[in-house]
């Protein structure tokens, strides 16, 4: 029997009414559910970060970049220092869309590039964003001008990198640009060391490998601003505090000179201690203006570094791999000495060739040295005694005293992408050709043609070795007074004091005997001691007897030469390098003399 009270909400003859508030009931309890996920949400899983929203909101953090540490040379001349510069930040949720070809028109860059900067907003942040931190003088101008047309767009002053050098440093200091966003990977601010987008780094050279005692802490300005983001005070400023100033082994003054002296010529020169391994010099051609790369770079000047057929961004002293031409004869006579395969004064015939089964390899000298020694052999640079010599070795030996002095393998300097050159064996050849190492393969190798890859500097580090003695050492830039000379040996090559004398006086014979192929290194009161290199870039004898000036410079012969000086106790190490440039003695030595001179004159060439 139904109750028909009018209190009575339940009905249990009105089933209709009942399926009616069970449905409310579920509604309403469905609600309460997902507000209180939601509130959950919000005050607990999201609250650390909506707070820190909520302060961003009238705090607004803009980041000061700190300056880079300063750079000298080993006689304590600025290399690298931090002039003021202009950047533009926009915060997003203060901008308006409308106003973007207003500002792609004053600061020149293009609508889609400003957008590709916005792009990582999160939708909620009210930390401004960098949008262009090369910002000239007329832009700032422009900017502040439109201002009122401009909300949520403020410019910040930064510092940037300045070199003092800008040329001749390029392959040494290297260059600083904004990070890019494969560099973020590992990164953030959180603690020494780590970095965010916008921040700054070293990309190249010493800028690259000391990035991080050269870069400082970076500071802020926080402001206080109202609820449309004008500012009303500044809350807070952190000081940034500038990056570790750094010394460099580098001798300017020789730097600047040797840079003349490469002008005009593809290549590299570098001088080093043979003793301590402290890089003087080091100049690769052409270069680039590295002022232009730590600023706006225009489309049109890097397209003009890019396309350069002769690859100004490679620094040719690290990155260049070449045949070392004759410049590899004197590590084939300290083998041959070493293994007692050949006594320094037993003499051979040279005709002008040398043959192996049906191959014939010519000599450099038409109708060839006649009889030879081994001094004489260093000093004429002859190519069928190496021929001769080189066969009887054999490859892996001749492999072996190659790596003993550094070559086929990274010298370990403090700059990045240094390539290790090739020193080929007969299990090389097998592994990369799937063949054989034949008898005609060595004759080239003997003498630094065929299959042999050098760095300039791995040539550098070779010569050193002989010169101090048989120990190679680690070339560097960073000048650190707590370390000694022996810290930088890597290894003793253990070759005889005795062996290295009879080739460091072939080598002496070179620059100053009648009959030495380097007669232009020769100096009136310094005791030059060296060999040059011409190294083949193409098929031998594929312009044989054709004069040099028909034959097309990218085909003309690379010229080499190597030196040291003093020769009774030398203090510098010199390899200087000349693409396309023909014969060492007359591209090469000149440069490698003038460089000696100036160096051990106290900076004043005669």
């Amino acid at each position: 029997m139904a109750v028909n009270d009018e209190f009575n909400v339940y009905d249990p003859e009105a089933p209709e009414i009942n399926r009616l508030y069970r449905v409310i009931f579920i509604i309403v309890g469905l609600c309460i559910a997902i507000l209180a996920i939601r509130l959950w949400y919000l005050q607990i899983y999201m609250g650390s970060q909506l707070e820190y929203y909520s302060q961003s909101n009238h705090l607004r953090r803009i980041d000061i970049i700190a300056p880079r540490g300063d750079i000298y040379d080993r006689n304590g001349e600025l290399l690298a220092d931090n002039n003021v510069s202009y950047s533009l930040y926009i915060t997003p949720p203060e901008f308006k869309d409308t106003e973007k070809e207003r500002l792609s028109g004053i600061i020149n860059m293009p609508v889609s590039d400003i957008n590709d900067r916005l792009s990582s907003w999160d939708g909620f942040s009210y930390a401004p964003m960098l949008v262009d931190p090369y910002l000239s003088w007329e832009e700032v101008s422009q900017v502040l001008a439109n201002k009122p047309f401009l909300p949520g767009v403020t410019v910040q002053w930064q510092t940037k990198r300045f070199y003092r050098n800008e040329k001749d440093m390029s392959h040494v200091l290297g260059y600083v640009r904004e990070i890019s966003g494969e560099e973020l990977g590992a990164y953030d601010r959180s603690n020494p060391g780590k970095y965010v987008s916008g921040d700054f780094i070293g990309k190249y050279g010493i800028e690259k490998t000391y990035e991080q005692e050269l870069r400082g802490r970076d500071g802020a300005i926080v402001k206080l601003v109202d609820a449309a983001g004008k500012e009303i005070k500044t809350y807070t400023y952190i000081d940034p505090v500038q990056g570790t100033p750094i010394t460099l082994t580098i001798d300017a003054k020789l730097q600047d000179y040797t840079s003349n002296l490469m002008q005009g010529y593809i290549g590299c020169a570098i001088a080093m201690n043979p003793s301590t391994g402290a890089i003087l010099a080091m100049v690769s051609e052409p270069s680039y203006d590295i002022n232009d790369f730590s600023s706006h770079l225009t489309p049109v000047q890097w397209d003009n570094v890019v396309n350069n057929p002769y690859h100004p961004l490679e620094n040719k002293c690290i990155q260049g791999t070449f045949a070392p031409g004759s410049t590899y004869k004197p590590i084939i006579a300290v083998a041959g000495l070493s293994e007692h395969t050949i006594d320094p004064g037993h003499k051979i015939f040279d005709p002008g060739y040398f043959t192996v089964g049906n191959r014939v390899y010519h000599d450099w000298k038409s109708g060839g040295h006649g009889m030879v020694d081994m001094h004489k052999a260093i000093v004429q640079s002859c190519d069928t005694y190496f021929y001769r010599l080189g066969t009887l070795l054999g490859v892996d030996t001749i492999a072996k005293y190659a790596r003993l002095f550094g070559l086929g393998r990274l010298t370990g300097i403090d700059l990045p992408s240094e390539k290790p050159g090739l020193v080929p064996t007969s299990q090389w050849k097998e592994d990369t050709f799937h063949e054989p190492w034949y008898p005609g393969d060595t004759p080239p190798i003997a003498i630094g043609q065929g299959y042999d890859l050098v760095t300039p500097l791995q040539l550098l580090v070779a010569y050193s070795a002989i010169a101090n003695g048989g120990y190679v050492v680690r070339p560097h830039l960073l000048a650190d007074k707590a370390m000694t000379a022996q810290n930088y040996i890597v290894s003793d090559t253990n070759v005889s004091e005795g062996i290295l004398d009879i080739v460091k006086k072939g080598l002496w014979g070179v620059v100053n005997e009648q009959g030495g192929t380097a007669p232009g290194a020769r100096l009136k009161d310094i005791q030059v001691a060296g060999k040059t290199g011409t190294a083949q870039v193409v098929k031998e004898g594929m312009f044989r007897n054709m004069p040099e000036s028909k034959i097309p410079v990218i085909y003309r012969d690379n010229a080499w030469f190597a030196a040291f000086a003093p020769y009774e106790s030398p203090g510098i190490a010199v390899v200087v390098l000349v693409e396309h440039g023909g014969h060492g003695a007359f591209a090469s030595a000149p440069i490698a003399r003038n460089m000696i001179d100036f160096y051990l004159h106290g900076d004043k060439p005669r």
